[in-house]
């Protein structure tokens, strides 16, 4: 409950700003998220790899074609 109250007090271009975060990182997740999913169905994935920007599904390509 006390979080509500925290952003009930944040000024409007705060929260305008946090709103935008959230849904740039969100997205970012889902996104990544399909990767993620879609190499393991096809039986390719190999890492995932963090780096200085973001997030990296790594697949081993020389599986996706048999």
């Amino acid at each position: 409950m006390s979080c509500f109250v925290i952003v009930g007090k944040m000024n409007k271009r705060v929260r305008k700003y946090i709103g935008i975060i959230v849904a740039i990182l969100m997205y970012y997740a889902v996104h990544e998220g399909a990767h993620f999913i879609c190499a393991v169905f096809l039986g390719v994935f190999k890492q995932i790899n963090i780096m200085g920007i973001g997030v990296q599904i790594s697949d081993n390509k020389s599986r996706a074609y048999i």
